[in-house]
């Protein structure tokens, strides 16, 4: 019996997938390898820069922080593959796991590098206690890999991770602890900071919950689908129980796709059928993950791009919480709303759209939103044409 399952969707993670499982194999205080023990030492910097104000960890801006964790990296290489901890490296490591049994495992979104190989050779040294497993989803689409981890899943609780975040060594401790003592909890999601590799644009926080960065207090709170906030899928933990009852086996929307970005909102839709099913959506602070941005991920065309998708994805998300009769005076309502917001980001950015990041992708965001009605009503009319363009061939 499995308490608690990591699941890490991935796609081409053979260079990301190692330092995920580096953190993981922390937390189960198993650290027998320099890779480990850097591993390690990112972690002890990560809970220090979060005790001590940096939580956005930009490696252009060193501190003593930083040449600790170089110290402790220098030290994994001194002591090579028999690593032996002193009492000060072992605090680092959590033993509250004890109690409670958990597995990890790995869904491949049809990838086509060695991630598979890389997964079997983590398996060769993996703690037997604690499983990792492998599953291959040919469906491309995050929103197809979670289901796959959903049905291979022995825990009733699941954690899930991408490929480029990186937990904090009691990141599973925490998440299955606030769901014993949150038993309506059908989801609840991460403080998930930011691990930037270049500075990041100018009010940058403006859209940084649109790269899976939310940082929303050190206080547990409950979501309400009402304010239009909710976790992402970044450390989102699911109550199996929850996606069974709630949560259709066709998504609307497919996620993430290799490099597509237009059929972005796969989270939303499945928190949103949790909540409309009676279940509570949560924050746990408790829960600290790092999220790793590479320079391509703060350019201005990958923004503006990731923006539009999202934009894109407005309307039926919307629309899920509204019964048949109340769609279109919603609709009337957020349409005009968007009219109205579109008109004053124009006007307050108008002179500085070609040379203000945040505020392009703003915009970008804007005019998405207001299509995203007709943009859904021309797919659904050129997808039910061919659909009685066939039938009138067969």
């Amino acid at each position: 019996m499995v308490d608690f399952t990591v699941a890490i969707c991935t796609y081409n993670g053979e260079s990301r997938l190692p330092k995920v499982l580096e953190r993981l194999r922390i937390a189960l205080g198993n650290v027998t390898s320099p890779s480990a023990f850097i591993a390690l030492a990112d972690s002890a910097f990560c809970l220090a820069t979060e005790a001590s104000g940096k939580v956005s960890t930009n490696t252009a801006e060193l501190t003593a922080c930083d040449l600790a964790t170089a110290r402790l990296r220098q030290t994994a290489f001194d002591k090579g593959h028999s690593l032996q901890l002193d009492a000060q490296e072992q605090t680092l490591i959590p033993s509250q796991d004890k109690h409670f049994s958990w597995e990890v495992i790995v869904i491949d979104n049809n990838s086509n590098d060695n991630t598979a190989k890389v997964v079997q050779d983590y398996q060769s040294n993996w703690s037997k206690e604690y499983p990792l497993r492998y599953y291959f989803e040919p469906t491309q689409g995050i929103a197809f890999a979670r289901r796959r981890a959903i049905k291979e899943a022995q825990g009733s609780l699941i954690g899930f991770l991408d490929d480029d975040n990186l937990p904090t060594p009691n990141w599973v401790y925490e998440a299955y602890c606030f769901g014993q003592l949150h038993p309506q909890a059908g989801a609840y999601g991460s403080q998930v900071y930011g691990e930037y590799e270049s500075k990041p644009p100018e009010n940058f926080q403006r859209i940084s919950c649109f790269l899976a960065i939310v940082e929303r207090g050190q206080e547990p709170f409950r979501y309400d689908l009402r304010n239009g906030l909710l976790p992402v899928g970044a450390g989102l933990v699911i109550r199996k129980q929850a996606w069974i009852d709630c949560v259709p086996g066709r998504p609307f929307f497919k996620g993430v796709c290799t490099t597509s970005l237009l059929s972005k909102g796969e989270d939303l839709e499945t928190l949103s059928y949790i909540i409309q099913g009676g279940w509570e959506i949560w924050h746990n602070p408790q829960m600290c993950i790092y999220h790793h941005i590479p320079p391509w991920r703060l350019e201005k065309r990958y923004l503006a791009k990731l923006l539009r998708g999202v934009g894109l994805s407005r309307y039926p998300i919307r629309m899920l919480r509204f019964r048949v009769w109340q769609k279109p005076l919603a609709l009337l309502a957020y349409w005009v709303n968007d009219l109205r917001k579109l008109i004053l980001h124009f006007i307050k950015y108008r002179k500085a759209l070609k040379t203000n990041t945040v505020a392009a992708c703003e915009m970008e965001l804007l005019l998405s939103t207001l299509v995203s009605p007709f943009y859904y009503w021309h797919f659904f009319w050129v997808k039910s044409n061919l659909k009685n363009h066939f039938f009138l061939h067969e």
